[in-house]
């Protein structure tokens, strides 16, 4: 994924990230002495729910972005695996999802 790649390039030029979002996408900018080094913005779905998970009110920094630098091959992993599991679960039968599942195994019993 282009978008991962990108984070992965900014967590090694920056030691601020800044975070700024539009709903549907985030504005990812990396600052290292108070300029920006990178800026681009990320539209993937679940690329996007992770890094709002990741900082305080958009902004990681310090203690917290070193965590990030230093776990970011397992984030990338969870967000390769969340996508691969959404596009899995949206090419099944409608009998094998989840959701449906469960209502059927309800009826069944019931």
């Amino acid at each position: 994924m282009k978008e991962l790649e990108q984070l992965r390039k900014g967590l090694a030029m920056g030691d601020v990230l800044l975070i700024e979002d539009y709903g549907n996408s985030l504005k990812c900018i990396f600052m290292k002495g108070g300029l920006a080094k990178l800026t681009f913005t990320v539209e993937d779905d679940a690329l996007v729910e992770a890094l709002r998970l990741k900082g305080e009110h958009g902004i990681v920094e310090g203690a917290t972005f070193h965590a990030f630098r230093a776990t970011f091959d397992s984030f990338a992993l969870h967000v390769k695996a969340r996508k691969l599991y959404d596009e899995l679960n949206y090419n099944l039968p409608m009998y094998m999802k989840p959701e449906v599942r469960e209502i059927l195994l309800q009826q069944a019993v019931a």
